[in-house]
């Protein structure tokens, strides 16, 4: 039975049962690393099917898995000139988030955006009066200090949540997750990018946004740019 494995987003192996146990016991892979074998539906932590795996066969020295010879098309030298079989996008149980639920999730995340939002903006419009007092200048502090606020806490919103549960509470209400092709976390870099590849959403006249309900695997225009995915958990 052949493993993959993902490192930094990138899908490495095959290794068999045993060798998947002996890098474990190395630690070159750890409990949270992600793990998958043709038949399983999804990718899962490796901490979650350790025990199933058979022990690491003993070694003489500490030599890697072995890497069977592929030829420039990645073809396995031993399997008759076909390509090895790796997985494919295995985008969960329940398949990929589409263009209305997660127009839903969207309007979850805009609601509780403006409440935040509103709470904020009366914080900081009575910090800048009680700093100010009645001077002419106030209003227009307020204003503009309002306008940064707002950009700034909209950009976090969307970055903390994915960046540590992989969702903004919208998605999280919908059992949705966005997810690199890889069944991987995105890193704050993707992240930021993602956000800044919505705006191409806008900029279609929507159109970016709508390709989540024609595309394949669901993606809207920011998800094919950024690689990622948004997938259904439930």
């Amino acid at each position: 039975m052949q493993w993959h494995y993902a490192i930094d987003g990138e899908n490495q192996g095959p290794v068999s049962g045993p060798e998947l146990a002996w890098m474990a016991q190395q630690g070159a892979i750890t409990g949270d690393t992600l793990v998958w074998r043709e038949g399983m539906t999804q990718w899962q932590r490796f901490s979650d099917i350790a025990g199933s795996l058979p022990p690491p066969e003993p070694r003489s020295e500490p030599d890697q898995p072995a890497i069977t010879p592929t030829d420039e098309n990645g073809a396995d030298e031993h399997s008759g000139g076909r390509a090895a079989a790796t997985p494919g996008v295995v985008p969960g149980p329940f398949g990929y988030g589409g263009f209305w639920i997660r127009l839903l999730a969207r309007v979850i995340d805009a609601v509780i955006l403006l409440a935040v939002i509103a709470l904020a903006g009366q914080i900081l419009d009575l910090v800048i009066a009680n700093a100010l007092g009645a001077r002419p200048d106030a209003d227009l502090l307020t204003a503009e200090g309002n306008d940064v606020m707002k950009m700034v806490l909209a950009g976090t919103y969307e970055v903390l949540f994915v960046r540590f549960f992989a969702a903004t509470p919208g998605k999280m209400t919908l059992g949705l997750r966005i997810l690199r092709a890889d069944g991987t976390r995105l890193r704050s870099g993707r992240i930021f990018g993602r956000e800044w590849a919505r705006g191409l959403g806008v900029i279609t006249l929507g159109f970016g946004y709508i390709m989540a309900g024609i595309d394949e695997e669901k993606r809207a225009l920011h998800d094919r740019l950024c690689d990622t995915r948004v997938i259904r958990t439930r």
